[in-house]
């Protein structure tokens, strides 16, 4: 089905410090398989993932490239849970306060949505 937002392009002002932009779609041609991918430019790197290779750091006119073992992320974040649930413990990966954050942010950028992309405070649940 139709999801109500698409596209989104969100820039995020820190108090005393930097200016994040953001951008991701949903709206895809028909037949194209879902990817994620991310690029993260700072003052002094650029850091790459197109999803399929390593990621990649290029800095100081050098380029490293980020080795990791291959995992199934879901398999383990699906494990991880099902274990605090059997045997009990902290959730630190992610905390109620952290899940109760998310959720607040994106209330937020809908809420600029709704105004036509006017800014809106982000106010921490906790």
């Amino acid at each position: 089905g139709e999801t109500e937002y698409q596209w989104s392009h969100s820039r995020f002002f820190f108090k005393d410090g930097p200016v994040v932009s953001s951008t991701a779609s949903w709206y895809e041609a028909p037949g194209f398989t879902f990817r994620s991918t991310f690029r993260i430019t700072t003052e002094k790197a650029t850091i790459v993932w197109d999803g399929t290779s390593p990621v990649t750091v290029f800095a100081d006119g050098e380029k490293r490239v980020l080795e990791y073992p291959a995992t199934d992320h879901m398999a383990e974040e699906t494990r991880f849970l099902a274990d605090l649930i059997l045997n009990g413990g902290e959730n630190e990966k992610n905390p109620p306060e952290s899940a109760a954050n998310t959720v607040a942010l994106v209330e937020a950028l809908k809420e600029s949505v709704r105004k036509g992309g006017e800014r809106v405070a982000f106010r921490p649940v906790v």
